[in-house]
């Protein structure tokens, strides 16, 4: 047993470890994020089909049009659904509570994304920036946290690149309002723009919905002369109303997280 393992053992004695996902406390000595039952599920949640080429979410090639402007490709983990999900409740958990288990989790399974979609070679990856009210009100920006993470386990150069300026909230507006909001919001740091030229940029945000921000960020990166930036997500929203050929039927009760399903 090495001395991390003995400092998250001495930790969980103090301020037990629950699930991610459904609250549930895990044993005083567990270094998961979620329970057996939510892993189970989240595992299956990443099966489900895009439905708007019908391929696995880890192999899903879409991304908006705005996105598409300055980014080479995006790409996700899974489908953040609107419904009660594992992957739902792991991006709001991210964003609301510091949760080292969990940051340790999804950087893992981003690097394991990551690794298997492109060469990691001269890659520099940085993050969207939280707000610093935000940051301040719940004591950590995620997508730092397990970005940061993300680029240790990867052997990839990590830097803070674009800061936050103070705006609306993305998630209050209209799909049109998000994209004028997010052209006064984001801003690159000047400190660190000279890491940009020439590099290839991985720029990971938790959750893709129109791809304003994104958007965004990725052009203010290629105006700085990143020569390629690829967008990395560990979910994805889509329309309620699914194009014709997606292959995957919704029904609501399949997302549910449900302990009573297996008692």
């Amino acid at each position: 047993m090495n001395m991390n393992k003995y400092c998250d053992i001495a930790l969980n004695l103090l301020f037990p470890p629950i699930c991610a996902s459904c609250r549930e406390t895990l044993p005083f000595d567990s270094r998961e994020a979620l329970c057996p039952v939510c892993r189970s599920h989240y595992e299956s949640e990443k099966k489900f089909l895009c439905p708007e080429c019908s391929f696995s979410h880890k192999d899903c090639t879409c991304m908006p049009p705005n996105v598409s402007r300055y980014a080479s490709e995006a790409i996700h983990l899974a489908e953040y659904l609107k419904e009660d999900s594992v992957v739902r409740n792991m991006v709001l958990s991210a964003k609301n509570e510091r949760n080292a288990y969990l940051y340790r989790f999804m950087a893992k399974e981003l690097a394991t994304l990551l690794s298997s979609r492109m060469d990691l070679d001269e890659v520099l990856v940085t993050f969207v920036p939280r707000s610093a009210k935000k940051e301040a009100e719940f004591g950590v920006d995620q997508a730092k946290e397990a970005s940061r993470r993300m680029a240790k386990i990867l052997g990839c150069e990590f830097y803070s690149l674009l800061y936050h300026k103070k705006s609306k909230e993305q998630k209050h507006l209209s799909v049109f309002e998000r994209a004028a909001n997010a052209r006064n919001t984001y801003g690159v740091l000047k400190k660190n723009s000279h890491l940009i030229r020439g590099r290839r940029v991985v720029l990971y945000d938790d959750v893709m919905t129109s791809g304003a921000t994104a958007s965004v960020c990725a052009s203010l990166l290629k105006r700085a002369g990143a020569v390629e930036v690829i967008v990395l997500t560990f979910a994805k929203t889509y329309p309620k109303q699914k194009p014709k050929g997606a292959s995957l039927p919704r029904k609501k009760q399949i997302y549910k997280v449900k302990k009573s399903w297996f008692w």
